[in-house]
């Protein structure tokens, strides 16, 4: 048996691509977490870690583990178990993951706009009322909405190219 700082150094390095993988096999984000939460269970109870071998290791697990719960829960009952290999590439996965995180930094950034920019970002981007409804919903004219929305997506550019320059 491991010590718990070897599982933890060995899930800060492979976490991220056990779930990436489990994702591929699963489709749903809250089962590659599980699949990725029981593979190092088993990893606690089982297995001394060896930096060679440990990755292909872990990665199999997770794919017995996925197996297991098809099993158990029939999530493929439709589908014969030799069909599991015929799934979404990890490229396909990493590429959903990365617009999503995206999408997640504009809302946030969104967030901190100043109030009539944020309401006037919000109103036409997330609910698509049109200008003019904006104008008349903020009491202000149809040109001043113009310029909110220009502002907004300026100020929406600076933080998003300064946040992607920090990574």
């Amino acid at each position: 048996m491991v010590d718990s700082s070897t599982i933890e150094s060995a899930y800060r390095k492979y976490a991220g691509e056990a779930y990436l993988y489990s994702l591929s096999l699963c489709k749903d984000r809250h089962i590659s977490e599980d699949i990725v939460s029981e593979a190092f269970i088993k990893a606690l109870l089982s297995l001394s870690v060896n930096e060679d071998n440990f990755k292909l290791w872990l990665l199999r697990v997770c794919k017995t583990t996925w197996i297991d719960m098809c099993r158990r829960n029939r999530y493929i009952s439709e589908k014969p178990l030799d069909e599991i290999h015929d799934l979404q590439s990890s490229d396909d996965v990493l590429r959903d993951i990365i617009k999503q995180e995206e999408k997640t930094a504009v809302a946030s950034a969104v967030l901190e706009l100043p109030d009539l920019c944020r309401e006037a970002m919000t109103l036409y981007y997330y609910n698509n009322v049109p200008q003019a409804d904006i104008a008349a919903i903020l009491g202000i004219t149809h040109g001043a909405t113009r310029t909110l929305l220009y502002r907004g997506r300026k100020i929406l550019h600076d933080k998003l190219k300064e946040a992607h320059n920090e990574f």
